[in-house]
């Protein structure tokens, strides 16, 4: 694993006056989150910063690629909901998470009965099939569960060395009678701010698709109740969760908190980065022809009011 924790891409244009930037960290081992893509002017340094975001990832140990956004934000929508389509879903997914804000002080008081494990690192091959099995198989690889790091001791020995913290602790739960695991929760912490919406902090739950209402408002609070010691320390008035819209509707009820935004959560892994390469590339591409055609046009009916 590289050493470099966070990274800040630029690009500048001088004849156009323009210029472009993306940010990246690690949020586990051999994955990386890309994020706040910024740009004034010209498409092509946004292309610029984004392609070699690509090339660092692919010459850095990285494994997964994700990048959050928002499906009503038609900009990235174009670029990173078409992904799957493009790189396969063996090689992509798409993950709608809705992020909402937990109180801190609200008890457990199960509908059903519910138990709850802490997952260890000789669990954590188990906690990997338990995950593709409630969201997706590409999620759950990217999750690296089954490294034998659940806690991420190996990033956070990375992290230290520029004075930072990276951590998780991760929770499976089962009912009594239910053959297999119904829930699982990942709790992360970070350096507060690497994401505007505080993604480095957030406790991430997955139920079971077929569990009734009961039983999911039963699991879904039994696990946030069970990762809250995570955010002791953490200096956030609440507890950031995502979770499905399901869960989301029972979570808010029980904590009386607050949604924030849905998030369409975008992984692709290494065998798919020469097809993201090409896709984003492809993209930007007919973004900048149509650029100079306006330009174009603009100069041309610049012309003609002068000469007229």
């Amino acid at each position: 694993m590289a050493d470099c924790v966070h990274h800040c891409l630029t690009c500048t244009n001088s004849e156009r006056g323009a210029w472009g930037t993306v940010s990246m960290w690690r949020s586990s081992a051999r994955r990386a989150h890309s994020q706040h893509l910024v740009s004034s002017g010209w498409p092509g340094c946004s292309r610029n910063v984004m392609l070699a975001a690509q090339d660092w990832w692919d010459g850095s140990g990285v494994e997964f690629a994700e990048k959050w956004f928002r499906s009503e934000n038609k900009y990235p929508n174009r670029i990173f909901g078409s992904v799957p389509d493009r790189l396969g879903h063996a090689n992509s997914t798409l993950e709608r998470r809705a992020l909402f804000a937990s109180g801190r002080d609200h008890e457990h008081n199960p509908d059903v009965p519910v138990e709850v494990h802490l997952v260890g690192d000789d669990a954590g091959i188990v906690a990997r099939d338990v995950l593709a099995r409630l969201t997706d198989p590409v999620v759950a690889a990217a999750e690296e569960l089954d490294t034998g790091d659940v806690s991420l001791n190996e990033l956070n020995e990375a992290y230290a060395r520029v004075g930072l913290q990276r951590s998780r602790r991760v929770h499976m739960a089962t009912i009594p009678g239910h053959a297999q695991p119904v829930g699982l929760a990942s709790a992360y912490r970070g350096p507060l701010g690497l994401n505007f919406s505080f993604l480095e902090n957030r406790c991430d739950i997955w139920l079971d698709r077929q569990l009734d209402e009961t039983e999911r408002r039963s699991v879904a609070s039994a696990l946030l109740d069970a990762s809250r010691s995570t955010y002791e320390d953490c200096p956030l008035p609440y507890i950031l969760v995502t979770c499905d819209e399901p869960t989301l509707e029972v979570l808010l009820n029980w904590t009386h908190g607050q949604h924030i935004r849905t998030y369409e959560r975008c992984i692709w892994t290494r065998s798919g980065f020469w097809d993201w390469y090409c896709h984003v590339d492809s993209f930007y591409q007919r973004v900048m022809e149509l650029e100079e055609r306006r330009i174009a046009r603009m100069m041309s009916k610049s012309a003609e009011e002068a000469s007229s």
